[in-house]
């Protein structure tokens, strides 16, 4: 009989499975939960096991694979860009890019949809840095990446600014001197 916290769908889930002393664990991560469950027979409090990912990097820990993720990002050049014809804004989350779009582009209507604004795909570059790929590397061939396109966007001029504030990209990736000698 279910209780007031399982749904039927749970109860018949847990009738379904034999249980026997040794209790498995049992990864179960959705979008909004950090932690794994361990199986536990119904009406007990379920324990639960705090998972802990870490940046290869730079040594961060994280509690959600997603967090580390969008973290290893920040050690690639931003991927988005505004497409606004004279504005040289780049970042790397689409919300930052709307909260800009909001402040400076507002007049122009809503913001773009996030196809037209995005520079390359940094997911298989983080998971190549996941890897074990060297991040000077990947960091450099997204850098590439963001060169060709911006280029085709008729966007050369907004180059150095994928960098962002990153010390180590601009070390890896060294960006041609727009002075004159």
């Amino acid at each position: 009989m279910p209780t007031s916290k399982q749904t039927p769908i749970k109860q018949l889930e847990q009738d379904d499975i034999e249980m026997d002393d040794a209790r498995s664990i049992t990864p179960i991560q959705d979008q909004d939960q950090d932690e794994i469950e361990v199986d536990a027979p119904p009406n007990e409090p379920t324990p639960f096991i705090p998972l802990k990912w870490k940046c290869n990097i730079c040594g961060g820990n994280f509690g959600r694979i997603q967090e580390r993720n969008r973290h290893i990002e920040s050690h690639l050049p931003h991927s988005i860009l505004c497409s606004f014809q004279d504005c040289t804004w780049t970042g790397r989350r689409q919300w930052d890019f709307k909260e800009h779009w909001n402040r400076k582009h507002l007049e122009n209507g809503h913001a773009p949809r996030e196809v037209t604004n995005e520079i390359y795909d940094p997911k298989d570059f983080v998971m190549s840095i996941v890897g074990g790929t060297p991040v000077d590397e990947l960091a450099r061939s997204a850098f590439a990446k963001v060169q060709e396109s911006l280029e085709r966007l008729g966007k050369p001029d907004v180059g150095a600014n994928v960098l962002g504030r990153n010390k180590d990209l601009r070390k890896w990736i060294r960006m041609p001197s727009t002075r004159s000698n």
